[in-house]
């Protein structure tokens, strides 16, 4: 508390105060001057005006200066406690607002970033190539995204509620099924590779867990990665280094084999190992007689060492005759098939033209 304007103006500068109770006329600056310059540094100020010489212009000016109220002398200590205290409750009454206000200005904001959020999220969610589901303990769907309902051929929201291993095929398909169930078990992620026919290729399928109220596993994150043409191309690579080494096999055998038959012995067996079957013959061209001889013989032609085929016998005479490799898709339905018995085991068969020169000197 002071009398004089000029201290009450510094102690403005380094305290604040809930009430300004001033003076209209002061020593030095009158309370007009000190309302202005506390509601500078504090727009909030509350502040109760007291005058000896009360008229309508004063009081307009202290309101509008931004005082409470106005209280004229004299007055009795009755009347300045209810003055002070209404100023203080409306002072109080304030500030509560602006807290509200102040929260509703941050919920609101909150609100925002979580919609932007959320937004940002679906859109991350529909973007991803991988198929995406999100399935409950029953493996029913709760949400899935665009890539997945691309290759289910349904819009995302007609996904929803449909069971998982209906829409990927019961039978063998469910069975794939049960390392998300796993995950829902055991709350660890899980991961498969397998041929799902539904979708014509090849997945590697991963379900990760999502921990509930309790840690209480309720839901999984199945997500689809095609790997199809990764596996073909992986396979591709496989053949020709198989190739390869086949070719380096030949490479050795003709380096090493003393005999033609060991040669020859030398270049089938990689052949047939490179294709995957156990059936194979090599047959050389026996100029004199203008037949192929079969010189060397795997699983259903091992006995078919030393046999004679002229021209217009099965698929040696077609690729001899021709001089290009040709394939047989079903040998035992095939109308120019040997008519052995014990080939109808085939499924399919290749053969390919040895050449030397201008001439068919063999097939393989």
């Amino acid at each position: 508390a002071t009398t004089d304007g000029a201290a009450a103006l510094a102690q403005l500068e380094q305290d604040q105060f809930d009430l300004l109770l001033l003076d209209l006329k002061m020593p030095g600056v009158d309370g007009l001057t000190i309302l202005r310059r506390a509601r500078e540094l504090d727009p909030g100020a509350t502040a109760v005006l007291v005058t000896g010489h009360g008229s309508m212009q004063s009081a307009i000016e202290a309101l509008r200066a931004g005082a409470r109220d106005l209280l004229l002398k004299p007055f009795d200590i009755d009347e300045l406690v209810e003055t002070v205290g209404r100023a203080l409750e409306d002072r109080r009454r304030e500030q509560e607002t602006l807290l509200l206000q102040a929260s509703a200005r941050e919920n609101a904001r909150r609100y925002e970033i979580a919609t932007q959020a959320r937004q940002e999220w679906e859109t991350t969610f529909d973007v991803i190539d991988d198929g995406i589901a999100i399935v409950d303990a029953d493996l029913r769907i709760l949400r899935a995204n665009r890539s997945l309902s691309l290759r289910l051929q349904s819009p995302s929201l007609e996904l929803v509620g449909r069971d998982l291993a209906e829409l990927l095929g019961r039978g063998d398909a469910a069975n794939q099924l049960q390392f998300v169930l796993q995950a829902l078990k055991t709350g660890q992620p899980q991961q498969v590779e397998r041929e799902i026919p539904a979708l014509h290729g090849t997945f590697v399928a991963s379900a990760y867990p999502v921990p509930g109220e309790g840690g209480v596993v309720e839901r999984v994150v199945y997500v689809l990665r095609e790997v199809t043409e990764r596996r073909r191309v992986e396979r591709e690579l496989r053949q020709q280094y198989e190739y390869l080494v086949a070719l380096h096999q030949v490479g050795l055998g003709l380096l090493t084999r003393r005999s033609l038959d060991d040669l020859l012995e030398a270049i089938v067996a990689p052949m047939c190992s490179l294709v995957g079957t156990d059936h194979g013959l090599i047959c050389l061209l026996v100029p004199e007689d203008d037949a192929m001889e079969v010189r060397v013989g795997r699983g259903l032609f091992l006995d078919s060492v030393g046999r004679r085929l002229e021209k217009g016998q099965g698929l040696v005479s077609r690729v001899w005759q021709t001089a290009q490799s040709f394939v047989v898709d079903d040998y035992a339905r095939w109308p120019e098939r040997l008519p052995d018995s014990h080939l109808d085991a085939l499924n399919s068969a290749v053969g390919i033209p040895l050449i030397f020169g201008p001439k068919v000197v063999g097939v393989l």
